[in-house]
């Protein structure tokens, strides 16, 4: 027979099972409710879900905010939570705005792993795919970069930036995969 999980997963779970058949427009009150858990890792681990969550549902920058200014006291400064807040709000306003410069001394590792994911702007993979912080983000920058290239491939912007990881690719193999596409759309 199997063993009955721990007290702290089943009070996990059944927070999680609470805040997902929440309605996102009047979640506050049970948010409120999941602080008062006498296990803090329980209610933070499932107030982030949560976040996350609202963060799929709120598709813009405009809503997702909103959103955070209302439950502020439940994303308290100095807090996983709070820090998550931010993150999505980041990576959301420059999804929302790709014309904006992308810094990539400010944007942490979290937000930039989430831009090289989800991205259809060529310069901000360009830039994660040059100088993105770790190996992994570079690595998924150039894999997307290349997708969207190929997705927006009547593009001059396309065209552009393909020339630009033909020219100057950090390795042989993007440089190569690049020619290789410019090629294609000469044809």
């Amino acid at each position: 027979m199997p063993e009955e999980p721990p007290d702290d997963v089943l009070a996990y779970q059944h927070r999680l099972t609470q805040l997902n058949d929440a309605d996102l427009d009047h979640d506050h009150a049970l948010l409120q409710q999941v602080l008062t858990d006498p296990d803090e890792l329980v209610s933070d681990a499932a107030i982030t879900q949560h976040l996350d969550r609202v963060a799929r549902e709120r598709h813009t920058a405009a809503a997702f905010t909103a959103w955070v200014e209302d439950h502020l006291d439940a994303l308290p400064a100095g807090t996983h939570r709070r820090r998550r807040a931010e993150q999505w709000r980041t990576y959301k306003q420059l999804l929302d705005n790709p014309a904006q410069p992308l810094d990539l001394d400010v944007v942490d590792d979290w937000t930039q792993h989430r831009l090289a994911e989800g991205s259809h702007e060529p310069s901000q993979l360009w830039d994660l795919s040059r100088a993105g912080r770790t190996r992994r983000i570079r690595a998924q920058a150039h894999q997307r970069l290349l997708r969207v290239q190929h997705d927006n491939a009547s593009t001059s912007t396309s065209t552009e930036v393909l020339q630009r990881l033909a020219n100057t690719g950090l390795t042989r193999q993007i440089r190569t995969t690049a020619q290789q596409r410019l090629d294609a759309l000469s044809r």
